[in-house]
């Protein structure tokens, strides 16, 4: 093994890497687009066929048409389930590159997804691609959608759903979250039916999402939207206290790379455009589809912009969320607009239908050409949805995802709300996204010339300028070394250097750990290392950390040690509350009895030959530890 239990306890590693070169600047682009000069191939990319939570990653080429160069600057979805790239250096003229386009289907069955990616070119011009995929049918659920009684009801009837195996497989129904509803049987079937108790769900504050958990190999999970009925007099919230609003900011813990004897170039922090507390004009928006027009602030009005689209999976799954919000606060003033980029006649054509046309009391509102999203979510430097803004007078008050909106709204109706009391945190998070998006540009660049210094500078460079997320990007570094880099003696010295520093944070030793038990690009895994950082994240927890039980039982099983493995990753069962991640785990207890002990094998990227495959990208979090 390269690096053993023994160097864990030895002392301090000493690194000596040359000075990096500084970053190079890309050429200017024409300043001055004329239409149609980035040409798109395919126009539209099928995507295929689809499986939810299974990413399909496939290439588009960009060619220059023009006598110019052409820089993209950017490139968005519409849709937080697709992620497009695009070339980090300008295009020469009559060049033609390739950029990937990767889909990540959510929980919706049975339905044919129709995306579309605008690639923003230097000078304002934009291009645009359709992505479409088709997601197969594995489990039918009678409705994704359901209707909680109403408050007055003293003894509501409970709802029937049923759940069929449209693939001919039986499955079970292993848990429900939240434990609202009943199942008829613990057994596998093809058939199920779930019983939903109302008084339940009024107790366990009125949840607007139902996650149905199975054993299901391709859909462990079934997402039921609930919508609820909002009381006309709520029940008063007290103020927050002293303790809560003027908490002291958790220390920030000086990143490893800061104890490097080497000259780290400096990265170049490129301040957010928007963000809590900063001053914007109205945005433009196009036709309003649906309600009442708005195109400007109206004094001391509270104004809701919600990033969203019709086709988009999140967006179903939060409408329920948006529409108690709407219909809690629209009466209290407030003025609620949604927005989406699509066709006009598409989205009239959706609202047509009174089902969503009642979901949405709000208006809707086209967002021609993108001029909204570039006016409030690119300048946050992530294209979310959805994706709410919250203004007054032109200040933007808060953003963020629906179903973590009801404390900020409360306190921006009751007068507590301080937008500069988060704007250090939002600026931080919008920083460390445009990192993540250049970083993510390179490793492509890497992939192809094979430059890996230059991304693995880029990260120490980042984690130096950026304190406050500074392991995030070291943890990508490690994954990036022993993974597509290849670079397993280098990696895993870097590792161990790592997990000494951050020797009492308990999500850092899980990361390391996991990424090299289960990161798929990792040629070579230490096997005796992992084991010692996941002991030494367990031993942190005190044993009380289901994650850290769970990654210590995958590094036993991982060594041959079935027993041991099966004694921890059912110590995690116990400890997990969270109802997803008990059902993660059961799949890995049931991996575990009846599996073949050891490491799992390195997977080359789709399409490869595994003799000839060249690296490929990691994945945004190395680790795939939830809380990172």
């Amino acid at each position: 093994m390269l690096v053993t239990l023994a160097h864990v306890l030895a002392a301090g590693l000493a690194t000596t890497l040359g000075c990096a070169e500084s970053e190079p600047r890309a050429e200017a682009a024409a300043s001055v687009i004329t239409e149609g000069a980035l040409q798109i191939e395919p126009t539209t990319l099928d995507m295929g066929d689809l499986v939810p939570g299974v990413p399909v990653v496939k290439r588009v080429k960009l060619t220059n048409t023009t006598s110019k160069p052409i820089t993209v600057t950017n490139a968005v979805a519409d849709c937080s389930c697709t992620t497009p790239t695009w070339p980090s250096e300008p295009i020469a003229p009559g060049e033609t590159v390739e950029t990937d386009i990767t889909i990540n289907a959510g929980p919706k069955q049975g339905v044919t997804l129709t995306k579309r990616v605008t690639f923003l070119l230097e000078g304002g011009e934009l291009a645009f691609l359709s992505v479409v995929g088709r997601v197969g049918l594995f489990i039918e659920l009678s409705s994704d959608l359901i209707k909680a009684p109403a408050d007055d009801v003293a003894a509501p009837e409970p709802t029937v759903l049923t759940l069929r195996g449209a693939d001919g497989k039986p499955f079970r129904i292993t848990s429900i979250d939240p434990a609202i509803g009943v199942a008829d049987s613990a057994e596998a079937s093809l058939d199920h039916t779930v019983t939903i108790d109302w008084l339940k769900w009024r107790e366990l504050k009125k949840s607007t999402k139902l996650t149905i958990l199975t054993d299901h190999p391709v859909t462990p999970e079934m997402l039921v939207a609930i919508r609820r009925t909002v009381s006309s007099t709520p029940a008063p919230t007290a103020p927050p206290t002293t303790a809560q609003s003027e908490a002291a900011p958790k220390p920030v813990i000086p990143p490893y790379t800061s104890t490097l004897q080497k000259r780290v170039r400096q990265y170049r922090i490129t301040e957010p455009g928007v963000y809590p507390g900063a001053s914007i004009r109205f945005p433009p928006l196009g036709a309003f589809v649906k309600g009442e027009e708005t195109r400007d602030f109206a004094p001391g009005r509270v104004v809701v912009l919600e990033f969203f689209s019709t086709t988009c999976g999140h967006c179903k799954e939060a409408a329920p969320t948006v529409e108690a919000l709407v219909r809690e606060y629209q009466p209290k003033g407030w003025t609620f607009i949604s927005v989406t980029a699509e066709d006009e006649q598409k989205v009239r054509d959706y609202f047509a239908d009174p089902e969503h046309a009642e979901l949405y009391p709000q208006a809707v509102a086209i967002d021609t050409d993108s001029r909204a999203q570039r006016a409030l979510q690119d300048p946050t430097f992530r294209v979310l949805n959805p994706r709410f803004f919250v203004l007054r007078d032109g200040v933007v008050l808060w953003y963020g995802h629906p179903d973590i909106a009801e404390e900020p709204f409360r306190r921006i109706a009751d007068g507590t709300w301080d937008p500069s009391s988060v704007r250090a945190e939002f600026r931080t998070d919008s920083i460390a996204a445009r990192a993540r998006t250049q970083s993510n540009n390179l490793l492509k660049q890497c992939e192809k010339d094979g430059k890996w210094e230059d991304l693995l500078t880029l990260f120490e460079a980042i984690a130096m300028a950026i304190p406050e997320r500074a392991s995030t990007f070291e943890l990508q570094r490690f994954g990036t070394m022993i993974g597509p880099a290849n670079m397993p003696i280098e990696g895993y010295q870097y590792g161990l250097a790592i997990a000494r520093h951050y020797a009492t944070d308990l999500s850092v030793l899980r990361t390391i750990a996991r990424t090299t038990l289960n990161s798929p690009r990792v040629q070579v895994r230490d096997l005796d290392f992992a084991f010692a950082v996941a002991r030494a994240a367990d031993v942190l927890a005190k044993g009380q950390d289901p994650r850290a039980a769970e990654v210590l039982a995958l590094a036993y099983f991982s060594r041959g040690d079935r027993d041991l493995a099966l004694e921890h990753i059912e110590r995690a069962i116990n400890l997990e509350t969270d109802a997803k991640l008990k059902a993660r785990y059961q799949v890995s207890l049931n991996k575990y009895r009846t599996q073949e002990p050891g490491p799992i094998p390195y997977t080359p990227p789709p399409g490869t030959n595994p003799a000839t495959a060249q690296p490929s990208a990691p994945p945004a979090h190395p680790a795939g530890d939830d809380d990172e």
